[in-house]
């Protein structure tokens, strides 16, 4: 059984992951590095770790053939 049947429905779920990552950094990553507060440094690796899996998630699914 295949997940993605359309190849509209694997450019949505691939934006949607670009989106995430974009999301995560800024939340993550930039966010607390603009405060004025002391950095967690585990934040900011966890929003980079976070951000590359959703641009690797996003990169494999943009480079998926879709079956028919």
């Amino acid at each position: 059984m295949d997940l993605i049947r359309k190849d509209k429905q694997k450019d949505n779920l691939a934006k949607f992951c670009w989106d995430m990552a974009k999301i995560t950094l800024g939340a993550m990553v930039v966010a607390p590095i603009a405060k004025p507060e002391p950095l967690a440094v585990w934040v900011i690796a966890a929003g980079v770790a976070a951000t590359a899996a959703f641009g690797v998630l996003a990169y494999l699914i943009d480079g998926m053939e879709i079956g028919r």
